[in-house]
């Protein structure tokens, strides 16, 4: 199994999790500027289940496909983001389709598609302004040639550009330009923090959402918003609005007419835009933690938050069961980026800046592997090798006993360990495999943990530790309070 980084310096990296070892790593700009965007790419080989590149977007404009199958990740296409203000950059960019198109939206909220083929294939023509043909009329504009006939001038060229083409399924303003291979798609409301596209085969629609700019969904087919979010009303006794600061986004993929939007401000809510109204239909808030990105945990109902303290919430987003499982623990500092197994194993990667990539399961919450980075992370992919031998992820999905019973390529991936470590996550002390509701059941039953375990922190530690302490201070005493003498507190130590 693979995943594939982006980091604050500019280097996109790819790491084997069986051997805990990088494959390789390779700069996608010079001046080593942040990847702020991580997507995957063009399919290269004819082996359509393992993703051979991915295209990242860097902070200064910088917009590559890179190639990650073989020994050592290599830039394929380079070209540049052209900004329209100095503050502006990409913030997200995935693939529309296999020969070169990529989806490229920035922060200000202009979307684009830009032709990163190699040889430009989706390029407007770049001689359209000669003149050609014969026909009935005197000629008009620039167009060369004499006698009779209207031939394809310039101002024609401009005005053929002005009309709206259908590239893989999204409506654009022109074809791509052959100097810089973008082309207009929308414009949506800014400053955007997140977005993402729908899962839905088919449906080309996009969700963003930033500072002070709720949730909406724009429909690329015809460029137009077909949802916007509307806030919760005001709270009574203070009578000001919840504020609005949108991180992170992510679709359900049970229900394509579900999202999930997390907030700077300490909430994640749950939105149904088959609803008539268009405020949450559920809200989560997390005590004193500032949401920095979301993520769903493979084809379920489950939806995992990070903060900026090293956070990771766990959350079941089900209509007959919403509530909050508790934490994934392991990470110290900002969790930056979250990605889960999308070949139905119950994994989730995410890193952050305590320079590890953090591997969980998500069944128990426990920490699997813990590979040091050494740089900080700022995009995560995981790649959905070693599928569940029982017909893929649809099967396991539908929550058989069998879910995550899984084959590996030896030849490829010696990894008798990590399948070790992961089978023995999903079995209890009996040997059987823990489920969702079984791992709750337990939790909840156990006395005075029921809240303790939801907001739980790592400081809690150091709270053992000095409770430790304190109660072995406490046997050196006598039953008076008295100190006890020297030859007892001997024995105790």
């Amino acid at each position: 199994m693979r995943v594939v980084t982006g980091s604050t310096t500019g280097v996109v990296k790819v790491l084997q999790l069986e051997s805990k070892k990088a494959l390789g790593y390779v700069a996608v700009t010079g001046s080593r500027s942040p990847v702020v965007c991580l997507g995957w790419g063009p399919q290269l080989s004819n082996d359509s289940t393992v993703p051979d590149s991915v295209v990242a977007g860097t902070a200064d404009g910088t917009i590559s496909v890179v190639a990650v199958s073989g020994e050592k990740p290599a830039v394929l296409v380079q070209r540049q983001w052209q900004a329209t203000t100095p503050t502006e950059k990409p913030i997200f960019c995935s693939k529309l389709s296999e020969d070169g198109l990529v989806l490229v939206v920035s922060t200000e909220g202009r979307i684009g598609v830009m032709d990163l083929s190699p040889d430009g294939l989706h390029c407007a023509e770049a001689d359209a302004g000669k003149g050609s043909g014969k026909g009935s009329g005197k000629g008009k504009g620039k167009g060369k040639g004499k006698g009779k006939g209207k031939g394809k001038t310039s101002n024609d060229a401009d005005d053929d550009a002005d009309e709206y083409v259908m590239l893989a399924g999204v409506r654009v303003l022109g074809r791509p330009d052959p100097t810089t291979r973008f082309a207009s798609v929308a414009k949506v409301r800014g400053p955007v923090g997140a977005a993402v596209m729908s899962p839905e085969e088919g449906v080309m629609r996009i969700a963003t959402g930033g500072q002070k700019n709720d949730v909406r969904v724009t429909d690329l087919a015809t460029g137009e918003t077909v949802w916007i979010a509307q806030n919760m009303p005001k709270d009574p006794r203070t009578r000001i609005k919840p504020g609005v600061w949108v991180t992170g986004i992510a679709w359900l993929p049970r229900d394509p007419t579900m999202l999930v939007a997390s907030s700077s401000y300490g909430w994640t809510r749950v939105y149904d835009l088959a609803a008539e109204d268009r405020r949450p239909v559920w809200t989560e808030t997390f005590p004193e933690s500032l949401s920095t990105c979301t993520a769903v945990g493979g084809a379920s109902w489950i939806v995992l938050v990070g903060d900026k303290t090293g956070n990771l919430f766990k959350l079941d987003t089900e209509a007959s069961a919403r509530r909050m499982y508790g934490k994934l623990r392991g990470l110290s500092a900002s969790v930056r980026s979250i990605d889960s197994h999308k070949g139905g194993l119950p994994l989730v990667a995410s890193g952050g800046l305590d320079r590890h990539l953090h591997v969980h399961d998500l069944r128990s919450r426990k920490t699997i592997l813990k590979i040091y980075h050494k740089s900080k992370i700022a995009a995560i992919l995981f790649s959905p090798e070693g599928i569940p031998s029982r017909a893929g992820a649809a099967e396991g999905a539908a929550g058989s006993d069998d879910e995550y019973e899984y084959y590996y390529d030896d030849d490829e991936n010696d990894a008798a360990k990590t399948v070790e470590a992961i089978d023995s996550t999903l079995r209890d002390e009996h040997g059987n495999r823990i489920t969702d509701n079984a791992l709750w059941e337990e939790l909840s039953s156990a006395s005075n943990d029921e809240y303790e375990y939801e907001y739980d922190d790592d400081d809690d530690d150091d709270d053992d530790d000095e409770s430790d302490n304190s109660e072995a201070t406490t046997r050196k005493r006598g039953a008076d309070g008295s100190e006890a003498p020297a030859s007892k507190r001997a024995k105790h130590s």
